[in-house]
């Protein structure tokens, strides 16, 4: 499927400050990011590549700057708003939750759930499409992380897999 262009970028982080006490870790960054595009975030260790993936992903709030999405101001949002939007991260290394089923794993901090109690229909079948989307529909969504051969844990490092995030 082709992703038209849009002068819009959908993520737009603008003149980002971030300080640590008396540490600036970020100042005056920007960044865009375009529909259809696979970014790669590089640099040097104590560049400030982690601090600023924690601000789009609100696991921090930036000191100073904007944060749009779709071209709306969403200022500091929680890492919950921010999986609502659609802002997701595929890290090098994942940490799995080992005593954890392959469904509760994807979705984790996305469960399908009112109130305290999962709807295990729905997390069945946003697994499965999970799984499905990157080859894998032979996987067991129900499988504890644990009992997975180790060559099928690979898959977890696939962006296919993760995105996109925003809910259906």
């Amino acid at each position: 499927m082709a992703v038209s262009p849009s002068s819009q970028p959908l993520v737009q982080l603008t003149h980002v400050t971030k300080s640590f006490g008396p540490v600036q870790v970020l100042k005056d960054v920007s960044l865009e990011l375009n529909r259809g595009e696979v970014l790669c975030l590089a640099g040097e260790n104590g560049a400030g590549k982690s601090t600023l993936i924690k601000i789009l992903t609100g696991a921090i709030p930036r000191d100073a700057g904007e944060y749009r999405i779709d071209g709306q101001d969403v200022g500091s949002p929680s890492p919950a708003q921010a999986r609502e939007l659609g802002v997701g991260v595929v890290y090098q290394e994942l940490s799995l939750l080992r005593e954890v089923s392959v469904e509760e794993n994807l979705l984790m901090g996305r469960l399908p759930a009112r109130g305290a109690v999962v709807n295990k229909r729905e997390l069945r079948a946003r697994a499965t499409s999970m799984l499905e989307r990157v080859g894998l529909s032979r996987v067991d969504p129900g499988m504890l992380v644990s009992d997975l051969p180790s060559l099928r844990v690979r898959w977890w490092r696939s962006p296919r897999c993760w995105g996109p995030m925003r809910a259906s």
